[in-house]
């Protein structure tokens, strides 16, 4: 049974900038094989709650997208998972068009403190450990797109 019709030009996609979207089903034949030989082991950072360790990870290579009602508590609670992840020695980069980087900050030093006005020594200290663990976009307001 022939599924693809043989008159259909598919040089389109073997062009320089599109050799990456069309591959033949061998090419991830060792990716599926090692998801398939890990089956029930993290291979992502695990969430901070025991109650989701072995139901939600953030795995390498896959964009998480998080989204819901404004004032429902994304923020604070995504705030929770990004501290966690620096905790494991992972990077972060947030962007946040809606929130000044000084903003998102402050709220990582209460969460990580426990404390609304942490102390100076706290905050010196957070600053040397997420230099090497956290980036943030400094933008705010409408991101355009080139396209």
């Amino acid at each position: 049974m022939n599924l693809i019709d043989s008159n259909i030009d598919l040089s389109q996609f073997t062009e320089p900038e599109n050799v990456h979207q069309v591959r033949d089903a061998s090419r991830f034949k060792k990716r599926t094989l090692d998801i398939l030989n890990h089956k029930n082991q993290a291979i992502g950072v695990p969430m901070p709650w025991l109650k989701t360790r072995d139901l939600i990870e953030l795995r390498p290579g896959e964009l998480s997208i998080w989204s819901g009602y404004k004032g429902h508590g994304k923020s604070q609670f995504l705030s929770q998972v990004m501290l966690h992840c620096m905790r494991l020695n992972n990077r972060v980069l947030i962007l946040s068009p809606e929130f000044k980087p000084e903003e998102v900050l402050a709220r990582k030093c209460r969460q990580e403190s426990g404390s609304s006005r942490p102390p100076q020594v706290f905050v010196d200290d957070w600053f040397d450990y997420a230099s090497k663990r956290l980036w943030l976009f400094d933008h705010q307001g409408a991101l355009k797109s080139d396209n």
